[in-house]
This record gives C-alpha cells, sequence and structure tokens, in this order.
C-alpha cells in the first residue's frame, strides 16, 4: 500500500479557517443566549417588583379598610348605648342617691370556686335586666377600648371608670353593687371568655403552665 499523503498546506489553512468559523458561530450562539437569559432575568426582577408593590398595595387597603370598620363598630356601638340609656335610666325604679346608700357588698367566694354572678346580684335585677346588662357592659369593654388581651386587674383605671359609668348611668341600680363589683364581674368574665376562645383559635399563644415539672 502507498503511504498516506500529508494534508497539504491548503487543505491545513481550509481546516483551520473552518474550526474558527465554528469556534465563532458558537462564541456568537453563546452569546446570544447570555443576552436572551439577561432579558429574562431582568423581565422577571420587574415582575417580581411589580408582584410586591401590588401585595403591599392590597395589604394597606386592607388595612385601611380594616381601620375603617374598627372605627364604624365602634361608632354604632357607641350611639346604640347613647340611645338606649335614656330610656334605661327612666324606668329604673330606685333613685341613684337612694341606691348608693344601700351599697351591697361583693359576695365572698371560697378558694377555687367561681363567682356566680347573675344568682349574686339577686332579686334587685330580673332575668331581662341581667341579659341586656349583661350586652350592654360586653359593648362597652369595646367601646372604652379596654385591653381584652389582658387581666382585668391590669386595665387602665381611667377606662375602667368610664365604663363604670356609662353602665350606671344606663342602669342606676348597678350603683346598689358597691364599688361596680357587678360591672366589674360581668366586664372580667366576658374578657376571660375572649381570651380562652382566642387561645383555642390560635390567634393567643397558650397559657403557660407554671410548676411542670421537667425531666
Amino acid at each position: 500500500m502507498p503511504p498516506k499523503r500529508a494534508p497539504t498546506a491548503k487543505q491545513l489553512k481550509e481546516q483551520l479557517q473552518e474550526a474558527n468559523a465554528r469556534l465563532a458561530a458558537a462564541e456568537q450562539s453563546q452569546q446570544v443566549n447570555t443576552t436572551a437569559l439577561e432579558d429574562v432575568q431582568r423581565q422577571l426582577e420587574e415582575q417580581t417588583a411589580a408582584l410586591r408593590d401590588a401585595q403591599a398595595q392590597l395589604e394597606a387597603a386592607e388595612a385601611v379598610a380594616a381601620d375603617a370598620a374598627a372605627a364604624a363598630a365602634t361608632a354604632a356601638a357607641g350611639a346604640a348605648m347613647a340611645a338606649a340609656a335614656a330610656p334605661m335610666a327612666a324606668t329604673q325604679h330606685a333613685p341613684q342617691d337612694a341606691a348608693k346608700a344601700q351599697q351591697i357588698p361583693r359576695p365572698r367566694v371560697p378558694k377555687g370556686k367561681t363567682l356566680k354572678i347573675r344568682a349574686s346580684l339577686g332579686a334587685l335585677v330580673t332575668d331581662k335586666e341581667y341579659c341586656d346588662i349583661r350586652y350592654l357592659v360586653h359593648t362597652l369593654v369595646h367601646t372604652a377600648q379596654l385591653e381584652w388581651q389582658c387581666d382585668f386587674r391590669n386595665q387602665d383605671t381611667h377606662k375602667l371608670s368610664q365604663m363604670f359609668s356609662a353602665a350606671a348611668d344606663a342602669y342606676p341600680v348597678l350603683n346598689r353593687y358597691a364599688h361596680h363589683w357587678a360591672t366589674a364581674a360581668i366586664a372580667g368574665r366576658y374578657m376571660q371568655n375572649v381570651r380562652r376562645y382566642a387561645r383555642e383559635k390560635g390567634v393567643m399563644p397558650k397559657k403557660p403552665r407554671y410548676n411542670r415539672k421537667i425531666d
């Protein structure tokens, strides 16, 4: 067999040109792909920024709507309380001065027991009046902006005074109970029940357990 002939200089030059052309085409293709990727990334960042702006606007709108609803509810509760106060005060049987002269102390409750509010009020208040008083006090808790998340003993004294006065103006019979203990008991029990419901729904953290045994 005749020996294989080596490529000529012309052939090597053509092969080199072809390789350079392929390399240039590959580099151009890579540059095009890089540019396209940068465009996609830029578009993605713009869309992400637009989504964040829209989310922020939505949250701001929801906050404004919630504040407006809360203000409307407070105003409605205050109006209802004011509208109910006048006729309720007029229908009470004993004058306020006489009521204060015969105040009823808070009953003693044995340790570990719970005060039975309705029974403790006695015959001075009918069942219907008790339901009305309880509803009014529940409303006043929010109208006076008491912190239902906190224990009744830690409430602002000025806000408590406003609640006691408003309740006594609507129902002067509440003045018969010394130091507003009846109003305080109803409000305290209501806030306690609200806190218990909030814990069950996960709105508030669970109450810490003291003296828990540690292994």
